[in-house]
C-alpha cells in the first residue's frame, strides 16, 4: 500500500508485474495476480465475427490518438454502480505514461463519436 501515482512510479511497478487498483478515498493498492492477461498484438487473432463487424464501413480503429479520452470514458461509472476505481490521479499517471511513449490506447469510432476503446502500459 501507499506510493505515488506519478509515470515513474507507474512504469516501475509495471515493469515488475505490479499495478495500483483501489477505491476511492483508501490508500493506493497494488496489485499482482497470477496469471495475467497479456495482449500480444502481433499474436492476437481476431475472431471472424469481430473482423466482419470491424470491415462494416459505420466503425474505425486508431491507435492511441484519443488516449486521455479513452481513458477518461474508462472512468465513468457502469450503471450498475456509482463508482469507479479510475481516479483522476489515475488518468494523470496515465496521462503522463502516454505522453513518455508507454501507454496507449486503441479508439473505436462511430463517425466522430467515441463509442468503444482499452489502453494499456507497453
Amino acid at each position: 500500500m501507499g506510493a505515488d501515482l506519478e509515470p515513474a512510479t507507474l512504469l516501475e511497478a509495471y515493469c515488475h508485474g505490479i499495478f495500483p487498483w483501489f477505491a476511492k478515498d483508501e490508500p493506493v493498492c497494488w496489485w499482482s495476480p497470477e496469471p495475467r492477461c497479456i495482449i500480444y498484438p502481433k499474436q492476437f487473432k481476431p475472431s471472424k465475427s469481430l473482423i466482419r463487424q470491424l470491415k462494416k464501413p459505420r466503425y474505425h480503429l486508431t491507435l492511441s490518438h484519443a488516449f486521455e479520452q479513452v481513458v477518461q470514458a474508462c472512468a465513468e461509472p457502469r450503471a450498475y454502480t456509482h463508482e469507479t476505481w479510475i481516479s483522476q490521479d489515475i488518468v494523470a499517471g496515465y496521462t503522463g505514461l502516454h505522453q513518455a511513449g508507454f501507454a496507449h490506447s486503441v479508439e473505436v469510432w462511430d463517425g466522430a463519436q467515441l463509442v468503444g476503446g482499452l489502453y494499456g502500459v507497453q
